[in-house]
């Protein structure tokens, strides 16, 4: 299969890539921190009267979701440019750090399989070695794999540092993702929705949940809905 990502166009486009604290200023990202903008008035929406929830613009394209009620967990909301031949993708991408202390580093990453109208998923070791052999078991939880399904993410990857301490929930969003064409002139964002919003935040809480910072299992996973 062709990899873009192992051809000299491929290197160029990740050696380019930054995130959202870093875009110059510029008509184009102007534009993009707009969009960001109405992105982060769709979380708003949805944390309006939410006492536990607090919203931090930090940079024009990224910004800090607090959850006061979970201690250490904070989301970070950011778009990451890439820079193509004839315009520029802002991928959105959602993270939540989360303090641990397992012996060794890992990597977990969101699998899918079929095809994509019965398009499967399930999370799988990339590398390393996992700290409690149940962890994939509680990843794989049909409340996770749900909302996984719901807002058809392009990637999430659990990444631990036994260096930093820290593991690492990445997810990558088709939604509220935006891109510029030069040719023909065209910039657009692919909508995101209330929905989507409740999804992501829940998603992110019960991942926390699934993966505890002390060895010894998890809390039972029971959001309010399925």
């Amino acid at each position: 299969m062709f990899d873009l990502a192992k051809t000299r166009w491929g290197g160029l486009l990740r050696q380019r890539r930054m995130t959202g604290d870093a875009l110059a200023d510029g008509r184009i990202n102007r534009r993009a921190a707009a969009q960001f903008t109405q992105v982060l008035d769709q979380f708003s929406s949805v944390l309006t009267g939410q006492a536990d929830f607090a919203l931090e613009r930090t940079h024009p394209c990224s910004a800090r979701l607090r959850f006061s009620h979970v201690q250490s967990h904070e989301l970070l909301l950011y778009y990451e440019l890439k820079n193509m031949l004839f315009g520029r993708c802002y991928d959105l991408f959602a993270e939540l750090h989360q303090p641990a202390q397992d012996p060794a580093d890992y990597t977990v990453c969101l699998q899918f399989s079929g095809g994509l109208r019965q398009r499967q998923a399930s999370f799988a070791l990339e590398s390393g070695t996992l700290p409690d052999p149940g962890l994939l078991d509680r990843l794989n939880h049909p409340l996770i794999l749900a909302r996984v399904h719901r807002l058809d993410l392009v990637e999430l990857k659990l990444t631990y540092s036994a260096h930093t301490g820290q593991r690492l929930f990445s997810a990558a969003l088709l939604r509220g993702s935006c891109t510029w064409c030069l040719m023909p002139p065209l910039f657009q964002r692919i909508p995101l929705h209330k929905q989507d919003c409740i999804d992501l935040l829940e998603l992110m809480l019960l991942l926390a949940g699934a993966s505890p910072r002390t060895p010894g299992g998890a809390p039972p996973l029971h959001p309010a809905r399925g």
